[in-house]
């Protein structure tokens, strides 16, 4: 069984926050995880050493399509700002 609880980037969460969470994942017989980013950030909260961090990494089917997409974004970003400064 999974439980999903999701909350928004960078959310503060509270100490009555995390301990509502182990305390939910004690009962159901889970465990509470999280991504190692949002690990670092619940800092040394009481309830947190029940927490276990999970890495994410990220890779991208075709990563020089990726730049190009990027790149050309940005080339256009700076030639509308160049235009605007000029006027």
């Amino acid at each position: 069984m999974a439980v999903e609880r999701a909350f928004a980037d960078h959310h503060p969460f509270s100490p009555g926050e995390i301990a509502a969470l182990v305390t939910e994942a004690a009962r159901e017989g889970l465990t509470a995880v999280t991504t190692e980013k949002d690990f670092v950030r619940l800092g040394a909260a009481p309830g947190t050493e029940a927490i276990v961090p999970f890495a994410v990494t990220m890779e991208f089917d075709a990563p020089a399509r990726l730049r190009k997409f990027v790149t050309d974004r940005l080339s256009t970003a700076r030639a509308k700002k160049f235009r605007a400064e000029r006027t």
